[in-house]
């Protein structure tokens, strides 16, 4: 009866193991199909926003800016956090001179990259071209009688600087030579 009893809890021990064995392997089959699901679905992901981003860039450089931007809000919708797709989508609504917008997307990259040195500078130019119309209209609103003269010159530069950057590449012979020009001549 003993060896009975240990014939049985043997077997018993050996019906779990394979048990055991089973439900183990099952589960690894399962976690393998979760990571290459897991996989797929990034492949797509990268698919999809390389897919968008290479339009978006093409229509970039032929000068399409309203299909430019279609593309890159298509990417931000998809990615959120696309340091690029926001930096290209700045850069439209700069030259397409909605400056609240770009500042929007600048500020969103240095959120995103705090060291993104273009961003930096390019809200830099946002906010002196922003400053220039509040001038302007500060000059125009404020009493007669009062010294504007100190912003009167003030505004000759911002308006030297803006003139250097709106030039064609052709005519540039150094921005940072204009820029720099234009800041040694307020000193």
């Amino acid at each position: 009866m003993v060896r009975k009893v240990g014939r049985l809890k043997r077997a018993i021990l050996a019906l779990l193991g394979i048990a055991f064995l089973v439900l183990s392997s099952g589960c690894a089959m399962i976690q393998e199909r979760q990571e290459e699901e897991r996989l797929l679905q990034d492949v797509k992901r990268d698919r999809l926003k390389s897919e968008l981003y290479d339009a978006g860039e093409d229509f970039y450089r032929q000068g399409k800016l309203e299909e430019a931007q279609t593309e890159f809000r298509k990417m931000v919708e998809h990615f959120p956090d696309s340091i690029i797709a926001h930096y290209r989508l700045g850069n439209i609504a700069f030259r397409l001179r909605n400056l609240d917008n770009a500042a929007y997307h600048f500020e969103k990259v240095v959120e995103l990259k705090p060291r993104h040195s273009k961003a930096h500078y390019n809200l830099a130019l946002i906010r002196l071209l922003q400053s220039e119309e509040h001038l302007k209209f500060y000059t125009a609103t404020v009493n007669p009688e009062a010294d504007v003269s100190a912003i009167s010159d003030f505004l000759g530069d911002i308006n030297d600087f803006s003139q250097a950057l709106n030039r064609k590449p052709s005519d540039k012979t150094d921005e940072l030579d204009d820029i720099v020009g234009v800041i040694d001549k307020r000193n």
